[in-house]
């Protein structure tokens, strides 16, 4: 698989046990350096680069529905500018 970047959209709701220097934040872009199947909540998970996830137990990635690839990001842009002007 080839890294590609996201845009982090959503950092709520991190889970007690997640270290906090090792979540995500809002804005910042990521590389996805893998994609895995989420077998027990169903989904993808995105494997990032930028952040190890050793000490974070039981999580091995971050849920896709969090990120947007930053194409996505200016498509939503532009539809929500143009439903403003008319």
């Amino acid at each position: 698989m080839n890294p590609f970047q996201v845009i982090c959209l959503n950092d709520q709701h991190r889970p007690a046990e997640f270290p906090s220097s090792k979540w995500i934040k809002k804005g910042e872009p990521y590389t996805v350096i893998n994609v895995l199947n989420l077998k027990i909540q169903g989904g993808k998970g995105l494997v990032l680069e930028e952040i190890d996830m050793a000490g974070c137990d039981p999580y091995r990635s971050f849920a896709a529905w969090r990120f947007a690839v930053p194409a996505e990001i200016k498509e939503l842009e532009e539809e929500l500018e143009e439903e403003l002007t008319t």
